[in-house]
């Protein structure tokens, strides 16, 4: 399994700490990717079946990292009963209780909760993906084709986009920047049958920036992903990282 989460190369220019998380969950535990491998395989194979997660923060909000690191954790603590169909239901109890039971403030949920929310599950016969903001889905064929989606239910109001953030619910006083978001703001979901995929991951949208490598480097990147070799992730990005302007995670 690959969990990489990568700071961006603006982010580092401007100071500005990495808001996007990746990490596994499962019967109440959890791994963000920089554990030993040998730690990540025993608790993986405790998981028996993880669910897959990144967070994206909001690049114009102060503190999203936070927030989404909070929700990380404490998702976690539900994860043994959680399953494709109540999935909506835990994430909006978590997010509830963050939103109204640390700082209950509407500049708390505007400034720390701000984040995408991508996650990957499996039942016996589908990879389940539930989605609430943007990014990417990453879906791997049984004949090592791989497959890229870009999510994106953002408000559409003349040539402006507006994300939505599952804390958009949360807030009481919207602003003119809420507006667009009177509407109760739920999840996507998107089904890859097992029959066809080999597998299927979630990525923030900072996989963009994968566009910009080389030839060369395309098919190393490639060859990471098939072979689930996420350090080779990460040193690509390394070497190459005036070109990944963004934060960047993968869960797959």
């Amino acid at each position: 399994m690959i969990i990489l989460s990568k700071t961006g190369y603006d982010h580092i220019d401007m100071g500005i700490n990495r808001q996007d998380v990746a990490f596994v969950t499962g019967k109440g535990k959890i791994l963000f990717g920089n554990e030993r491998k040998s730690d990540q395989e025993q608790v993986l194979s405790y998981m028996i079946n993880p669910i897959k997660f990144v967070l994206d923060g909001c690049g114009s909000t102060p503190h999203s990292e936070v927030g989404a690191a909070l929700f990380a954790q404490y998702f976690s603590t539900y994860s043994e009963q959680v399953n494709p169909d109540n999935f909506e239901e835990i994430a909006k109890i978590v997010m509830n209780v963050l939103a109204n039971g640390i700082i209950p403030s509407d500049r708390f949920r505007r400034d720390d909760l701000s984040f995408t929310i991508l996650a990957c599950m499996e039942t016996e016969e589908q990879f389940v993906v539930k989605s609430c903001g943007d990014g990417f889905i990453i879906a791997i064929k049984h004949d090592g084709e791989i497959m890229t989606y870009q999510l994106n239910d953002s408000v559409k109001i003349g040539g402006d986009e507006y994300p939505n953030y599952l804390v958009y619910n949360y807030i009481e006083n919207r602003e003119s920047l809420l507006e667009p978001h009177r509407q109760e703001i739920g999840f996507t979901t998107t089904l890859f049958a097992k029959e066809e995929f080999a597998l299927v991951g979630v990525a923030t949208d900072g996989l963009r920036f994968v566009d910009n490598l080389d030839n060369l480097e395309t098919t190393r990147w490639n060859d990471a992903l098939l072979g689930g070799k996420g350090k080779k992730l990460s040193v690509i990005v390394n070497r190459n990282h005036a070109k990944f302007k963004d934060d960047i995670s993968i869960c797959i």
